[in-house]
């Protein structure tokens, strides 16, 4: 796990505040071995994909693309990814 994020989120229950739940999200780099056409956004068609396309990007493309707000966390990441990727 490269960076972690904590955000506050009411726990209510019964409409009863009972306390704060964290949010821990991570990144993690894993190499893909397959081949392109490997790549299926559409999975089995019984949910919506989340993603309609994909591309390959340098690192510098991923932090170009992300919403302002997450530009400084893509660019965390790949400064630790950068030096593992082809």
């Amino acid at each position: 796990m490269i960076s972690r994020h904590m955000l506050g989120k009411s726990l209510i229950v019964n409409g009863v505040l009972t306390g704060k739940v964290k949010h821990k999200s991570g990144e993690f780099l894993f190499k893909f071995t397959g081949k392109d056409e490997e790549i299926n956004l559409l999975g089995d068609g019984t949910e919506k994909p989340e993603f309609g396309e994909w591309s390959w990007m340098s690192p510098e493309q991923v932090v170009d693309r992300a919403v302002d707000f997450k530009k400084p966390v893509y660019k965390e990441v790949m400064d630790v990814f950068s030096p593992h990727l082809e």
